[in-house]
This record gives C-alpha cells, structure tokens and sequence, in this order.
C-alpha cells in the first residue's frame, strides 16, 4: 500500500516505538518547519502591545484627573497588575488556538503527515506526541507573555501611577499559571479540532464561531438558555482566567472560577480523543490547502 494511503496498524517494529521518541520527533518539525513555531513571538509582541497601550490609557485618565498625586488615583482608575497580565489572553489564547491547529493542518497541507503516519504506526502516539509538544510550548508563550505584559504595562505608567500600582500581586501570582494551563488546554483542544477536521481555516473558523458568537449568544436562547449557559466551556476558561464568579451575570456550576479551567480541561481531551478516533480510522492523505 503506498503512503498516501497508509491504513491503521503497523509493523511489529513500529509498535515497539514509544511516546518520548514521537515527542522528540514532533518538537523538530514543530521548531523547524510550518508557520506554527512563529506564533509564541506573536503571542508575546501582541501582550506587550496590548499592555502598554492599557497603560498609556490610564495615563490619559490620570493626566484628567488630578495630577501630580497618585493617591487613590490607582483605585479610581481601577489599575493593577492583573489588567496588565489579561493582555496575554483573548487574542494570546486564540493564537494559542491556532498553533495547536497549525501543528497537525501543517503537515496536511505539505503531505507530511503521511512520514508520521509511517514513522507511528501505533495511531495513540502521534495525538498525544502533537499536543504535549504544542501545550507545552502555548503554555510557556502565555505565561512568558503574560508576564512581559506586567513588566511592560507597568514601565509603561505614568511615574506616580508606577509608584502606586505595584509590579505585582496576588492576583498576578495566581494568573501567570492559570494562563500557562489555560494556554496548554487551547493548544490540546486546537490538536483536537485539527485531526477531526484536517483543514486550518475550517478548524479555525468552527472555534471562532463557538467562542465569540454561538456562547455569547447561547444564555438569550429561550427555554434552554438559561439551562445550557452555565456549561459554555469557553465562558468557563475565561472565567477562571478573570476570577470572575458569577460570570457575567450567569452562576456558574462551582463556587471557584478556577474549576473552570478542569472543566474546560475535559472539553480539550474530549476533542482530542475525538481526534485521535478520527485519525486511526481514516487513511492518511494530504489535503488541499485553505
């Protein structure tokens, strides 16, 4: 059978191979080919952007109030350093997103993937391979720019304001990782979405659709809405990101916003085991680009 219809199974030699070598395999395409690897550096100048233009809008604020004394103006103005840190999500969490669907469209779009099917023939290591690899590096891409949006927003206060607002605080502590687990979680549902679809535009689109226009939608559904409201998996990862409980005036499940990021856990392996279903039971061609 030629590669471009490689069927599930292998050779006796192929299921001896184990997930560190897959790991090892996916970290050289991911670091080496495909436009995935650029997305982190993204993630990071997009949080430092969005850090000190946030900064640069309080010093407006401040400059129309009343200058020269910081005093309380901080509260006034509700800045902290956890405003600073949520530049990393939104944007950084979709792009995080994307990388995770990046890896496995990549190799699609190239005809790659038909060397990763011969080179693991056991169908369980590839999935789990990709999204180790891309959680990994999408967590370190959050937290690292979560943190430089900090360090960013706060250089870029006003100096009374900076001496005010401390470099950071609880809040920050608790941010940095859950924006790494936030950023691993996206990523592994991005490799989920991938294998299921194998299209980057469609995988893509299908999330955008979901998160910014089916969930914000979904609590004004009459009869169900206010049913299915507190269940939105995304509402629930930003939630526990924010520290907001209830979210946006629905209650959700569980007192502690930071059991969303479990709950959110189980969208993200239920999409990847979907995944990894459909990629041990199709065979493996390339498909045209978007």
């Amino acid at each position: 059978m030629s590669a471009a219809g490689i069927r599930p199974g292998g050779s006796p030699a192929g299921r001896g191979a184990r997930l560190p070598n897959a790991v090892r395999a996916e970290w050289r395409k991911f670091a080496t080919a495909g436009a995935a690897r650029h997305l982190p550096a993204a993630i990071l100048l997009i949080a430092v952007a969005r850090a000190v233009l946030t900064a640069r809008i309080y010093a407006w604020g401040y400059a129309d109030l009343v200058p020269g004394d910081a005093t309380g103006l901080e509260r006034l103005l509700d800045i902290s350093p956890a405003r600073f840190a949520e530049a990393a999500t939104g944007i950084g969490g979709l792009l995080a997103l994307v990388l995770g669907v990046l890896v496995v469209t990549g190799e699609y779009a190239t005809g790659l993937i038909r060397a990763t099917a011969l080179a693991l023939p056991d169908r369980r290591l590839a999935p789990a391979a990709k999204a180790l690899v891309a959680g990994a590096v999408a967590a370190v891409a959050l937290a690292a720019a979560a943190g430089a949006a900090v360090l960013a927003g706060h250089l870029a206060l006003p100096g009374p304001l900076a001496a005010a607002v401390p470099l950071a605080d609880a809040e920050v502590a608790r941010l940095l990782p859950a924006t790494a687990v936030a950023g691993a979680l996206l990523a592994t549902l991005g490799v989920g979405l991938g294998l299921l679809l194998r299209r980057a535009g469609a995988a893509v689109l299908l999330a955008l659709v979901w998160w910014w226009l089916v969930e914000p939608a979904l609590p004004g559904l009459p009869r169900v809405g206010e049913a299915l409201a507190p269940w939105r998996p995304f509402a629930a990862l930003t939630a526990a990101l924010g520290g907001d409980s209830p979210f946006r005036g629905v209650r959700l499940p569980w007192a502690e916003p930071a059991w969303g990021l479990a709950y959110f856990a189980l969208w993200a392996l239920a999409l990847l085991a979907a995944g990894g279903w459909a990629w041990a039971r199709r065979d493996v061609r390339p498909v045209a680009g978007d």
